[in-house]
């Protein structure tokens, strides 16, 4: 790595234990910045505002959700339909 080039990783983020201490093992032993990523794909919009909320406390480098509903829907529900799932 070049003397100015960051050390930048993508997480999907849940804002559970496991993501939040992979979070934390990835800032503090591998010095990374953590970009985290949260999919919305129907879950309450408490637990999505919660995840934004805890990555930002954790003080991560950036944070984003996509909302993926429509997709999910239309490439994993409605094909589980479709055979009779």
């Amino acid at each position: 790595m070049g003397v100015n080039q960051e050390k930048i990783v993508v997480l999907a983020y849940s804002g559970g234990l496991d993501t939040s201490c992979c979070l934390k093992l990835l800032e503090e032993k591998y010095g990374y910045k953590v970009v985290t990523l949260c999919v919305d794909v129907g879950q309450p919009e408490e637990e999505i505002r919660e995840s934004e909320e805890k990555a930002k406390r954790y003080g991560v480098y950036k944070h984003y959700t996509i909302d993926a509903k429509e997709e999910f829907v239309r490439e994993y529900i409605f094909r589980a339909i479709k055979a009779n799932a």
